[in-house]
């Protein structure tokens, strides 16, 4: 039986490629691994991975500030009705979509990543890099002015389309609970 949601993943890596994008999708509530397929399509997408981040991410307080972030952005995403910009603790800007099923959050589209204020970025990556050792600043901006560059698209011409996609995966997750 061929996978009915690898659509879903031609689309979002088509999304990266041609504008330059990472997209992350969370998980709020464990929807993604109730379907094999669903899982399987949707796998590349669910941390993000390119060099900056995980050298953000290498040492165990940075891993928690990290995951701090993905609190606030949950208890965000239950407070509002549509999708928002948000930048995280190591000034790196998103866009985040609302997964919902119903009333209930249960995940959400991350796009970016955006930089927006280079100068507030490069302020948010000193402190991160002085708030817990071993970072170092200067490998930390190698990573981030090599890893990081803008889209080459107005986000308002994918938002759209990714919207359509959290409200799809939210129905999915009713059809699959």
């Amino acid at each position: 039986m061929p996978n009915s949601y690898i659509k879903i993943r031609e689309y979002l890596k088509s999304l990266e490629e041609q504008y330059h994008l990472q997209i992350c999708i969370k998980d709020f509530c464990g929807f993604i691994p109730i379907n094999k397929d669903l899982d399987f399509s949707l796998q590349p997408f669910l941390v993000h991975t390119n060099s900056f981040c995980m050298y953000i991410k290498s040492d165990d307080d940075h891993y928690r500030d990290c995951l701090s972030m993905i609190r606030l952005m949950y208890n965000k995403s239950n407070k509002v009705s549509s999708s928002y910009f948000g930048m995280c603790h190591a000034g790196l800007g998103e866009y985040v979509i609302p997964i919902r099923s119903g009333n209930s959050l249960i995940g959400t589209i991350n796009v970016g990543f955006f930089q927006i204020n280079d100068k507030r970025t490069h302020q948010l990556i000193k402190r991160t890099c002085r708030r817990h050792a071993p970072l170092d600043a200067e490998k930390a901006f190698e990573l981030y002015h090599t890893c990081i560059r803008s889209s080459d698209i107005d986000i308002a011409t994918i938002l759209p389309g990714l919207e359509l996609l959290a409200e799809y995966l939210g129905q999915t997750y009713r059809l699959l609970e």
